[in-house]
């Protein structure tokens, strides 16, 4: 993801939601190196004055259809980022 930040997130941009990898992507990645990784990345992001709000893919069980989240799952992301989003645009 830091490799891919300036063509990813363009001038302009004010706010980024950034997920937290937990699960399969530790599998194709050590844990400290990811954890640099998003350091380098929040403070890329803050330095260009982006807000940086944090979500984490965790899906409860009773979320799931198989290994992929369902809709139940994306409303309560949706609902927890909403109230974050607004607040760091300085809607309250």
């Amino acid at each position: 993801m830091y490799g891919r930040l300036g063509s990813a997130v363009p001038d302009g941009t004010q706010i980024v939601i950034l997920e937290i990898p937990k699960g399969n992507d530790f599998k194709h990645n050590l844990q400290g190196e990811t954890t640099g990784n998003v350091s380098l990345i929040v403070s890329a992001l803050k330095a260009r004055n982006i807000k940086v709000l944090f979500f984490s893919n965790i899906v409860p069980a009773d979320e799931r259809n198989g290994d992929h989240p369902n809709a139940q799952w994306h409303a309560t992301i949706v609902a927890s980022l909403l109230p974050k989003v607004m607040a760091a645009m300085g809607h309250h």
